[in-house]
């Protein structure tokens, strides 16, 4: 995942500033220890005779990952993560976007049962309102208003500042996405998008983008080896990837 941590609303990729350690919109400079980088791991949960939380948390602390994604509110993960240094994304599934959507209290309930709950010992530093959200798809409706009701709750419980609220939007929306530098977004996403960023821009917020290196890499191996030094070039304007 890439997490932009955007300085307006233009459409061009290479107009926001990206850092894999950076949680606020402003503008970073290119300092050695303010691009640290920190290891992180989804925390995948479909399949067949999957480990205990606790052991899966315990492989994370052993292999030394300081980040999670979760892509559900699975309680006893949230439990295993107590008192743990671990930075957790958390995500809002898409089944329950239309009714956070629609309803402040019910945004309320969602966050007070699986975050403010938590929050003491857990922490949090993400809530991910649905993922990989269409244009096309009928859900697309909700998916401000939702961000924007989870956000209302995570302020009024005094958690702004740690816990931001965003979306992970899926790679294809991108009119142009290889290389980083030059990616932009097509006019007809525009539409969807810009309501989107001038949320997160107003909350300090990154947008966050589902990317899969491997993929890129494995498709212009010959571009991205001959030109992998050219990345850094432009201390302006950089993509991390996480």
């Amino acid at each position: 995942m890439a997490m932009l941590n955007i300085k307006s609303t233009s459409p061009r990729i290479n107009d926001v500033h990206g850092s894999a350690t950076s949680w606020a919109a402003n503008d970073l400079q290119p300092t050695p220890n303010r691009f640290k980088a920190q290891k992180g791991a989804c925390y995948g949960r479909l399949g067949d005779n999957l480990p205990p939380a606790e052991e899966v948390v315990e492989l994370y602390i052993q292999n030394n990952f300081q980040r999670m994604r979760l892509y559900d509110p699975n309680l006893a993960a949230l439990q295993a993560l107590s008192g743990s240094d671990i930075e957790l994304m958390l995500e809002v599934p898409k089944d329950a976007l239309q009714d956070i959507a629609t309803s402040q209290d019910t945004a309320n309930s969602w966050v007070k049962n699986y975050v403010t709950n938590y929050s003491t010992n857990v922490k949090f530093r993400y809530i991910v309102v649905a993922n990989n959200v269409n244009l096309s798809d009928s859900l697309a409706q909700f998916l401000l208003p939702a961000m924007k009701n989870i956000n209302n709750t995570i302020s009024a419980d005094g958690l702004d500042n740690q816990i931001k609220v965003s979306t992970a939007i899926n790679p294809g929306v991108l009119g142009i996405s290889y290389p980083p530098s030059k990616g932009s977004f097509p006019t007809e996403a525009r539409s969807f998008l810009d309501p989107i960023i001038s949320f997160l821009v107003e909350n300090r917020t990154p947008l966050l983008v589902n990317i899969h290196p491997y993929l890129i890499f494995s498709a212009k191996q010959k571009n991205v080896l001959k030109n992998k030094a050219k990345l850094f070039e432009d201390k302006q304007n950089l993509l991390f990837f996480v």
